[in-house]
């Protein structure tokens, strides 16, 4: 299973420096519940207008940023900005699945000099939506797509 795999390649620096992020909804009732871990974007439409907007869980957003400042208020480089925002100048998802050399200190074969980590995290960041008659339709993908996406 998942953990003999795991266990066969803690060696393996590039099994343990790649990840995935997912985003899934599931509505009870009249409530759309989205748990989102990663840089994934969730978009409800209503009439073909934005009703909801499910934000990307990276280092550029700035409720994301507080969040890195709060639990790692001693660490200047908790994310760094370029072109985009990266958390400990290494990686845009502030929450995935794998990406264990920002997890645990063990991992780190990218020589983060004092690890205090984990930096990023596989627990999701749950929101709940209020529906109704109106919404239509749920756009929910990767930053692979948004990226291609124009706003308007």
């Amino acid at each position: 299973g998942f953990y003999a795999i795991f266990k066969a390649n803690l060696n393996n620096k590039a099994y343990l420096t790649v990840g995935s992020c997912a985003l899934t909804a599931v509505i009870l009732k009249n409530t759309m519940h989205v748990a989102n871990a990663g840089d994934c974007e969730g978009v409800l439409l209503s009439n073909n207008e934005a009703a909801m907007t499910n934000l990307r869980l990276n280092a550029g957003e700035p409720f994301e940023q507080a969040r890195l400042i709060k639990e790692f208020p001693g660490e200047p480089d908790i994310f760094v900005c370029k072109s985009a925002c990266y958390v400990k100048g290494r990686l845009q998802p502030t929450r995935s699945f794998g990406d264990f050399y920002l997890k645990s200190k063990e991992y780190n074969f990218t020589r983060i000099k004092v690890f205090t980590g984990p930096y990023i995290s596989a627990v999701p960041l749950v929101t709940h939506f209020k529906l109704t008659e109106d919404h239509k339709n749920l756009v929910m993908a990767t930053d692979g797509l948004w990226d291609e996406m124009n706003a308007k």
